[in-house]
């Protein structure tokens, strides 16, 4: 028997552990996958990403989403750069994923802009003891009616079980099996218009 008192989690300590929760949650669902399909190897790069979104400095759910899309934005477009490379000797998909990584790092890039904007305007309200107490007040509120309002829900279904196709065809990424069938075929994609 464990004689140490257990003391509740203070408040904070508990809000900033949600805001890590989501950010892994995100991250998770969101990240492309590792080069090496092991545990260990997703296990270090959520790690790394995590730590990623924790020198971002996410004081609340919202930077900690805004920051969480922009490594995984960042992710993505690094992916796509390393199969461009794996794709060299073909220069049309070499390239559709050159301005594939160009796009996600325009987007990720947003997020970014985004979150420092939104940090900005929490530390300027933060500064001052009345926008701060208020909006600590708010908080509160809106977050008893949400806790509220999500014990009146139904339970959500447990989601469907992942059946992925363990055939090498589906080691590539979708975008990619895509557009190889596209091209087969000779139907023109929404990127061949804006390449050409």
């Amino acid at each position: 028997m464990n004689d140490t008192p257990q003391h509740p989690t203070a408040p904070a300590d508990q809000r900033q552990r949600d805001i890590l929760d989501e950010a892994a949650r995100i991250l998770r669902t969101t990240l492309p996958p590792s080069l090496t399909h092991t545990p260990e190897a997703r296990a270090h790069r959520d790690r790394a990403a995590l730590a990623e979104v924790a020198a971002l400095a996410p004081a609340n759910l919202m930077e900690a989403g805004l920051a969480a899309q922009y490594v995984a934005l960042m992710a993505h477009a690094g992916d796509c750069l390393r199969q461009a490379v794996q794709y060299a000797a073909d220069p049309k998909i070499a390239g559709k994923l050159r301005a594939q990584a160009v796009s996600m790092e325009r987007a990720a890039q947003g997020c970014r802009a985004m979150l420092l904007k939104v940090q900005a305007v929490r530390r300027k309200r933060q500064a001052d003891p009345v926008t701060r107490e208020k909006d600590a007040q708010t908080e509160q509120y809106v977050r008893r009616q949400l806790t509220a309002a999500l014990e009146r829900l139904p339970a959500a279904a447990a989601p469907a079980p992942n059946r992925r196709d363990p055939s090498p065809q589906f080691d590539r990424p979708l975008n990619l099996r895509l557009w190889e069938a596209y091209f087969q075929a000779g139907l023109p994609t929404r990127l061949d218009r804006t390449i050409h």
